[in-house]
């Protein structure tokens, strides 16, 4: 029985079609002259496309009917071999008079595992050439020819086939034995600009981070993403020959995908896909330690699923009226949305329950009045290393994206003496969801409330400028850009010499896995927590012992000598340690 697109063919056509059935091949011959002079002659005549499918022992299996310029070859459903190809060859025609393969060619040749996929340009009625694509190593199509029909019937390309299983039987067993997942991924460059090179690279160290192993990148170039597939329908088919060749198990996409994009690429490229936010989030679930870092991860996430729960047509909405429409009630999606609604109002409840003991463990710090230094910067800037170095703790340090997500706090002596609390928080990073912003606010509002900002830059990074940008517009967004900042140029052990001289006239430079430049920053710090002091003269009585080591505590003691009458201090304090003392009734 022939398939596919047969309307409109005349019966003799249909017959000869029919006929193919009957031709003989032999076991050792990938294509018989008769064959591609018969195939040529009906695509002569009816101007579409014609496949046959030939099993190894020369059985034609199938014959199949396209169009002028296509044939559906991707509907014909084959067993895929379990270690091996499918142990079926696919041979058809090009009424354009080329035998070139073309990328859905391709396309069909990785899906369906074929032993061979075959392209037959049609001349004047006749098997002009033809061209074989054949898998070789490393997803790679090696192309046969082009020949003659003549040669092809009496050629080795049969020999050839033996050849590319044995590659490919290698390939699969490779994959059994790999654990990590193969992520290809996909930027696109818009009229917007932006170093997509420098994003893409950044996502690979993403997925790097998750676990997966990147087998290959592309790049669209187009004035805005398509709203059906996010990029052009000529580059994803191409994107689906080249993540099948570099047997891609998922497709990150380095922007923000919506849920119908994510269902029609999933849909045509036969594989899994993600979004750039997709992947911190599931970086973030895989980082958090601590009940309220899991807590936040999970409210972004629950949050990024909410709007992309797609229905299926009406199958999956809510009942209507009617007859024929009546029914239990709610189906899954509304089912789903409503039980992501419930969790998030629960997550976001028992979260902010975690603010208020926050705001109480904050308030009793305040009370101590400790300068408080919050470590902020990009991701993998250094900051965790850097405060393990000022303070001899062992707070998770890696060279990898997002490797702190809760807040760590150590107390630190300056070099003056004084006491400070440095606070470690998340890293920044392009593209940060806005989502996990919301989610981690608690947490990153540690900035907000700090008297001082470390901004830790990676000097190593030629981004650098763009990646300081990022830090201080989510800066901004939290309400802290007008804090005093110090900017600490860290990793400059990895800077050439010559850029040294110019990012000191910008900052500190220091290199916290080695320790040097440490002590600079340390003497910086003091110097800014003092320009913002006073020096005070206060007298009390032998009665305010309290009021005496809050002073203490509060600031920097320069003298202090016991007369008759009382205590006399000169203390150096901030403008806010003096607000909260006179707040309870000093004298200042």
């Amino acid at each position: 029985m022939v398939s596919g697109n047969i309307e409109g063919l005349k019966k003799h056509v249909i017959a000869q079609l029919e006929a193919l059935y009957d031709l003989e091949i032999g076991r050792g011959c990938f294509a018989s002259a008769a064959l591609l002079d018969a195939m040529a002659d009906i695509t002569a005549q009816c101007g579409r496309e014609v496949a046959v499918y030939i099993a190894r022992d020369g059985e034609i299996l199938e014959v199949y009917v396209g169009t002028n310029d296509r044939v559906s070859l991707s509907e014909r459903r084959l067993r895929r071999g379990a270690d091996g190809l499918s142990g079926v060859r696919c041979i058809h025609t090009h009424p354009s008079g080329s035998s070139e393969l073309s990328l859905q060619d391709e396309q069909t040749l990785h899906q369906l595992l074929l032993d061979a996929m075959a392209a037959v340009s049609v001349r004047q009625g006749r098997a002009a050439s033809v061209r074989a694509g054949l898998l070789d190593e490393g997803g790679a199509v090696r192309v046969l020819g082009p020949e003659p029909p003549y040669r092809v019937e009496k050629g080795t390309w049969m020999q050839e086939i033996r050849a590319s299983e044995q590659i490919v039987r290698r390939e699969l067993a490779r994959q059994q034995v790999q654990t990590q997942e193969r992520a290809f991924l996909v930027g696109m460059r818009t009229e917007a600009g932006g170093d997509v090179e420098a994003s893409l690279e950044e996502l690979a160290r993403l997925a790097d981070t998750a676990g997966a192993l990147v087998c290959g990148r592309m790049i669209q170039r187009r004035p805005k993403p398509d709203n059906a597939f996010f990029i052009g329908r000529g580059k994803l088919e191409e994107l689906a020959v080249q993540s099948r060749a570099a047997q891609a198990d998922i497709i990150i996409f380095d922007e923000e995908l919506s849920g119908i994009q994510l269902r029609n690429l999933e849909d045509a490229l036969g594989a899994r896909v993600i979004d750039r936010t997709a992947l911190i989030l599931d970086i973030f679930a895989m980082r958090a330690q601590t009940r309220e870092g899991k807590l936040q991860v999970e409210l972004a996430q629950q949050a990024y699923r909410l709007p992309r729960l797609l229905g299926m047509g009406t199958v999956l909405s809510r009942l209507g009226g009617g007859i024929g429409t009546r029914g239990p009630g709610e189906k899954k999606l509304e089912v789903n949305r409503r039980y992501i609604r419930r969790r998030i109002a629960d997550l976001e409840q028992e979260l902010a329950l975690m603010q208020r003991q926050r705001d109480v463990r904050r308030a009793r710090r305040e009370q101590r009045e400790v300068p408080v230094v919050a470590l902020v910067g990009y991701t993998n800037a250094g900051k965790s290393t850097l405060l393990n170095r000022l303070s001899g703790s062992e707070v998770l340090a890696e060279d990898k994206l997002f490797a702190t997500l809760d807040a760590v706090s150590r107390r630190v002596a300056l070099p003056g003496g004084q006491e400070v609390l440095f606070v470690d928080t998340v890293g920044f990073i392009d593209k940060l969801p806005h989502d996990l912003v919301r989610a981690f606010r608690a947490t990153l509002e540690e900035a907000a409330y700090a008297d001082v900002l470390v901004h830790v830059i990676d000097a190593s990074s030629a981004r650098w400028p763009q990646q300081k940008q990022v830090v201080e517009q989510v800066l901004q967004e939290l309400g802290a850009q007008d804090k005093p900042v110090i900017l600490a140029f860290n990793k400059m052990d990895a800077v050439p010499a010559g850029e040294m001289d110019y990012l000191h006239e910008k900052g500190c430079l220091l290199a916290a896995r080695t320790g040097a430049g440490v002590d600079a920053l340390l003497r910086a710090v003091g110097a800014l927590t003092q320009k913002c002091s006073r020096v005070v003269d206060v007298a009390l009585g032998y009665d305010q012992g309290a009021l005496r080591t809050r002073l203490h505590e509060a600031g920097q003691v320069l003298q202090e000598t016991f007369e008759d009458d009382g205590v006399h201090m000169r203390v150096r304090l901030d403008e806010v340690a003096i607000a909260r003392l006179r707040a309870t009734g000093l004298e200042l």
